[in-house]
C-alpha cells in the first residue's frame, strides 16, 4: 500500500532528529565491542544502552546490520530524542558494522546476536532485525535460514533478494518491508514478486511505499517512526 501521510511522518521525525524535545536529558551509553567471524576477522559493533536499562530484568533488542546508515550519528541522536520525549521504552539497539558487505548470515546469527544477549541480557525473548539495501537482502536470507530465531524483520529497500532457493520458513516470521516509489525503473515488478515469494513461504508481510527513492534520510525517518510505534513508553507495543 502507499501511505498518503509519508511526508508528514518524515518531517515530524526529522524535527525530532535535529532538535529533540529537551537538551541533554537522555543519559545513555553506546558500548563499543568487536566480534569475530569464522575466518577470525574482527567486526566492529555498538550497542545503544538507554537510561533505565537493567541487565537483570532484560528486555527487547533491535539487531541492526548496517554499512553506513548509523555512521553520521544522526540515528543515535534521533533515538536520544525519542527518549527525551518520553516516547520510547528501554530497549537495546545493537548495530553490527557490515563494512563492505562482508558479514555472513552465520556470523550475524551465531556470534553477534549471542554476544548481545549474553552481555546485555537483551533480545532474549523479543527481538527485531533491521537493515536497508544490501543489508535488507542479508536480513531476508537470515530469516530464511531460521538460525537467528528472530521473529520480526524490518527490511527497507531490499535491492536484489532472490528467495527461489529457499523452502518454507522454519518458524513463524513477520516482515515489515518498505521501498520508495521513485526507486530505479523495474522495481515495481521486483517488489510484488518478492513479497509474494515471502508469503508463499509462510511469512506475514506488511509493506508500504513512500514518495521517495532509496534514500538514507527516508530510511532513518521510517526507522525512528517505527521504533516509537513498536516500543511506546507506556502503551501496548503492537504496531497499528
Amino acid at each position: 500500500m502507499k501511505l498518503t501521510r509519508t511526508y508528514i511522518h518524515a518531517i515530524a521525525v526529522s524535527v525530532i532528529l535535529l532538535a529533540g524535545c529537551t537538551a541533554g536529558t537522555q543519559d545513555r551509553d553506546i558500548k563499543e565491542f568487536t566480534i569475530r567471524d569464522a575466518q577470525g576477522n574482527s567486526l566492529e559493533a555498538q550497542a545503544y544502552i538507554p537510561q533505565g536499562w537493567s541487565n537483570k530484568d532484560g528486555g527487547p533488542a533491535v539487531f541492526v546490520l548496517d554499512n553506513s546508515l548509523f555512521n553520521d550519528g544522526m540515528l543515535w541522536r534521533g533515538i536520544d530524542s525519542l527518549y527525551e520525549c518520553n516516547a520510547l521504552k528501554p530497549i537495546v539497539i545493537a548495530r553490527l558494522h557490515d563494512r563492505g558487505g562482508t558479514c555472513s548470515a552465520e556470523t550475524f546469527s551465531t556470534s553477534f546476536i549471542p554476544y548481545v544477549q549474553e552481555n546485555f541480557n537483551a533480545g532474549v525473548t523479543e527481538n527485531i532485525f533491521f537493515g536497508v539495501g544490501k543489508e535488507a537482502d542479508a536480513g531476508l536470507a537470515i530469516s530464511m535460514s531460521g538460525n537467528a530465531r528472530i521473529g520480526e524483520y524490518w527490511c527497507y529497500s531490499p535491492a536484489n533478494s532472490d528467495l527461489s532457493g529457499y523452502g518454507m520458513l522454519p518458524q513463524e516470521t513477520s516482515y515489515r518491508i518498505c521501498y520508495g516509489a521513485k526507486e530505479e525503473i523495474g522495481r515495481f515488478e521486483y517488489y510484488p514478486a518478492l513479497l509474494n515469494s515471502i508469503r508463499k513461504r509462510g511469512g506475514h508481510v506488511e509493506s508500504w511505499t513512500y514518495d521517495g527513492s532509496a534514500d538514507p534520510d527516508w530510511w532513518k525517518a521510517w526507522f525512528l517512526y517505527e521504533l516509537e510505534k513498536r516500543f511506546p513508553a507506556s502503551q501496548d507495543s503492537s504496531l497499528k
